[in-house]
């Protein structure tokens, strides 16, 4: 490790690494997850469901109808 990093407190150093550590699992476990739901579905030839919405409250604004659709 380059000299500046030695000079910082362990604690620092040791904090750092594990909050860095934890993130890159969480984001493997959830592709991973995923990916191994999918090749379970395909195996099987069963329908892979969509994905759900993050935030089902947040729904998609569609396109204002025009006045000819309206009649």
């Amino acid at each position: 490790f380059p000299r500046f990093i030695h000079a910082l407190p362990q604690s620092l150093i040791q904090s750092t690494g594990d909050r860095l550590l934890n993130q890159i699992v969480r984001q493997v476990s959830r592709r991973l997850t995923c990916k191994v739901q999918e090749d379970f579905h395909a195996s099987r030839n069963l329908p892979f469901p969509k994905k759900a919405r993050r935030y089902p409250w947040a729904h998609r604004h569609t396109a204002t109808p025009t006045a000819k659709e309206l009649r």
